[in-house]
């Protein structure tokens, strides 16, 4: 039961790991691959999960 549970977390952190690097380069894509959108992206990206963290 404790390695399904361990398992489960590994595919959702992968799959959540994935979904992020493929919106930041449709991003990219859309706001022309500029260092400023990647900052924001990336503060947006950080902001939020300290935000989730701390609702948590």
């Amino acid at each position: 039961m404790k390695k399904r549970f361990s398992v489960a977390l590994l595919v959702k952190g992968f799959s959540g790991l994935v979904a992020q690097i493929l919106l930041l380069r449709e991003l990219l894509i859309v706001f022309a691959g500029n260092e400023l959108s990647i900052g924001i992206v990336l503060a947006n990206w950080l902001i939020l999960g300290a935000f989730g963290a701390y609702v948590i």
